[in-house]
């Protein structure tokens, strides 16, 4: 009973499939890269990356922490 468990179950993975003939960022797939130094009021880069057709990826900068009033 108080043996630990040494071979946890993995989630299982679900990859990105291709998809023949589509459009450039029909499928793309977004990461945040965070705490980062402060350049220019921004510590965040947001990528943005096309999986099908190009494999290319868009960098933009952004501030993690959003003071946005309601």
């Amino acid at each position: 009973m108080n043996k630990v468990n040494t071979n946890p179950m993995k989630p299982p993975v679900y990859p990105i499939t291709l998809v023949l003939d589509t459009l450039p960022f029909q499928t793309i797939a977004l990461n945040f890269i965070t705490k980062l130094l402060e350049s220019l009021g921004n510590d965040t880069i947001l990528t943005i990356m096309d999986h099908d057709c190009s494999k290319a990826s868009i960098f933009i900068p952004y501030k993690e922490a959003n003071d946005l009033k309601e």
